[in-house]
């Protein structure tokens, strides 16, 4: 009998010492991490009334539709970060109404689509930094009525986003851009408008807006010819770094 006891416990701790996924005391209660995954399908030792999950440095290329079904109605924050996600599928998040902050940072996703947002109602963060989007869908704005902060920071998106698009993000408090090439001429509108709303806006652009807008309005050419523009701006920017000479007594 003791033998049998005794094989019991080892084979349950050895279970536990090789599962990838465990629990995790946090913020949230019901807190599991998971690291070295291959398969939505592990977190199926995750209990279904899991409040947060955590996804690190695994092999998941794809989320599936619904991938994430087993927690709807309890799960409230989802992050895989470093896991290879390359593609999402459309309803990869469906029935996670009550998930409000999503993270996706250093993946490999290329757009940002409208079909793997829409369930995403309530969602009030999310962060896609370091991967290498390109594009963000128009409609995706119109599905994220209650997000405070945006990270889409360290990517690869060269179109700034229009004004008339931040305005569905009606509750947007932060918002991260740094490190996309976006073009000079379409600055401006993005910062005046992020100006008059009051939300922080992170970028590298220092006050360049204002210069971008003193070479649109003074330098002849610059409103048709993007190198004109930023030969303008390059050219504000040296005269400002210049060292200042002071006179010889």
């Amino acid at each position: 009998m003791r033998i049998d006891i005794f094989g019991i416990v080892l084979a349950a701790c050895v279970a536990s010492c090789l599962a990838k996924c465990q629990s995790k005391e946090g913020d949230i209660a019901e807190s599991y991490i998971c690291e070295g995954i291959n398969s939505l399908t592990e977190l199926n030792t995750i209990p279904a009334l899991a409040q947060k999950i955590t996804i690190l440095h695994s092999k998941i290329h794809l989320l599936p539709a619904g991938g994430f079904a087993r927690f709807a109605g309890s799960l409230h924050c989802l992050n895989i970060t470093h896991s290879e996600v390359a593609d999402i599928a459309g309803s990869a998040f469906a029935g996670l109404s009550q998930l409000y902050e999503l993270i996706l940072d250093h993946n490999h996703i290329t757009v940002i689509k409208t079909d793997w947002i829409k369930d995403l109602g309530n969602l009030k963060i999310l962060r896609v930094w370091h991967n290498h989007i390109k594009l963000i869908e128009p409609e995706v704005f119109a599905h994220l009525p209650n997000l405070e902060l945006l990270d889409i920071a360290y990517n690869q998106i060269d179109q700034c986003i229009p004004p008339a698009h931040l305005e569905k993000l009606e509750n947007l408090e932060v918002l991260y851009v740094a490190g996309n090439p976006w073009p000079l001429r379409c600055r401006p509108p993005v910062a005046f408008h992020l100006e008059h709303h009051h939300v922080q806006f992170i970028n590298n652009w220092g006050n360049n807006h204002l210069l971008i807008e003193d070479c649109l309005a003074h330098e002849y050419g610059a409103q048709w010819d993007d190198q004109i523009l930023a030969r303008c701006v390059a050219n504000h920017l040296a005269k400002l770094s210049a060292p200042s000479i002071v006179p010889a007594h």
